[in-house]
């Protein structure tokens, strides 16, 4: 191939992919986008989840059918296809030309032609014809440059009963807030600026896959949804049913938000939020309303634990050791449901020092709540414990370091 192109490896993959070196930016830094053929070698984690969880959730099972709609280079679904076993189907598509060309020199590269397929087309008219022709797949990928949302529909229609959605959002901005508008014309959501924006943004995310799902009265049920170097990225179970449903849709609500003193509060209710407080309990204030989002917990405990005696498995995960630092605070995530408080903000409105994050946390557990400093902020921690509980342990901690 052209000097445009260089020969990669990344897990037990092999791949042709842009020469990066070519699409530096004034201040040094790589734009990706700027390629003809988009591939993001920072993604290379998140990849490596997706082949772990693919791994972990199928295991035992023979004939799994896998899509990914917007491939790029293709080199997730192919790292899917060497490193898991019982993938019997891999659908790799772009609209591209470029891409497609590309997809179809890295599926002949890895020896996978009998079991990969290339197609050049649009990502929702391939779903929807792959649907009509009878084929139905167990996992989904949508990992687009932005956001997911446009491509949702025609991937839930192509998945088949207790198949596995999976998404990524680049488009932090909108679901933190910095964006408002574009947050409610994307997801039908008002974001809400917060010390948990981040977390926060994620629910917005996964109860927009939610409500996309209930209605074609399935229920998109989170198993595994973490934030990571700037993009978003969750995991449904997709089944189908009324009752089901609308299981789904009660752990869609709000949250009342108070930017004062931190104060928050889950409104339960969809469409419309019940009993919303209007002013602040604690200091009087107005509260900001968001919403709405998933309120219920945003991974499976028992699949994470599930991952992570999964990983010394996975001979060729890229960042190995991240995996398993992620894995093990979602562990410790996943029965938390509060939003993550951020140490720095809440110090910073009692106006006293702020102890370390891990401090906190320790107190709290040792105070009988489940606490750790979570993977959204190293600043923040997430707990059961309500916001005073948090609040009178830092004031009683920095009391303590004052009389000493």
């Amino acid at each position: 191939m052209s000097s445009d192109y260089v020969l990669l490896t990344e897990g037990r993959a092999r791949f042709w992919a842009p020469n990066l070196e070519k699409y530096r930016r004034p201040d040094g830094a790589i734009e990706p986008s700027w390629a003809p053929v988009f591939y993001n070698p920072r993604m290379a984690f998140n990849r490596d989840v997706a082949v772990l969880f693919v791994h972990t959730f199928f295991k035992g099972l023979s004939g799994v059918r896998v899509a990914e709609p917007l491939a790029g280079t293709g080199v997730r679904g192919i790292r899917i296809a060497l490193e898991t076993s019982g993938v019997s189907e891999l659908v790799l598509n772009d609209a591209d030309p470029e891409a497609y060309s590309l997809v179809e020199r890295n599926i002949a590269l890895n020896g996978l032609a009998g079991l990969a397929e290339a197609y050049r087309a649009d990502a929702n008219a391939l779903l929807y014809r792959l649907k009509d022709e009878g084929r139905a797949y167990h996992y989904i990928d949508l990992d687009p440059f932005g956001s997911p949302i446009y491509y949702v529909d025609a991937a839930l229609r192509a998945l088949r009963k207790g198949g596995v959605l999976a998404v990524t959002a680049t488009d932090t901005a909108p679901l933190v807030g910095t964006h408002g508008a574009a947050c409610v014309r994307r997801y039908g959501a008002r974001p809400l600026r917060s010390d948990f924006a981040k977390e926060a943004g994620l629910r917005i995310l996964v109860g927009a896959v939610v409500r996309r799902a209930a209605m074609r009265e399935l229920a998109a049920t989170p198993v595994l949804a973490y934030y990571a170097d700037h993009y978003y990225r969750a995991y449904f179970v997709v089944l189908r049913g009324a009752r089901r449903t609308d299981e789904a849709l009660s752990l869609l609500g709000y949250y009342a938000y108070c930017d004062t003193c931190l104060y928050r509060e889950a409104v339960e209710g969809y469409p419309a939020p019940q009993q919303a407080p209007e002013r602040c309990p604690n200091c009087g204030s107005p509260l900001a309303l968001g919403g709405p989002m998933w309120i219920g917990r945003l991974c499976d405990e028992d699949l994470v634990s599930r991952m992570l005696a999964s990983i010394e498995e996975m001979e060729h995960l890229e960042a190995k050791a991240r995996v398993r630092t992620l894995l093990e605070k979602l562990r410790v995530e996943c029965s938390v449901t509060r939003p993550y408080v951020r140490i720095d903000e809440l110090c910073g409105r009692m106006r006293i020092n702020m102890p370390s994050p891990r401090l906190v946390a320790a107190l709290l557990e040792a105070a009988g709540y489940r606490a750790a400093v979570t993977h959204f902020d190293p600043r923040a921690v997430k707990t059961d414990a309500p916001l005073e509980e948090v609040r009178s342990l830092v004031e009683k901690h920095a009391r303590g370091r004052e009389a000493s």
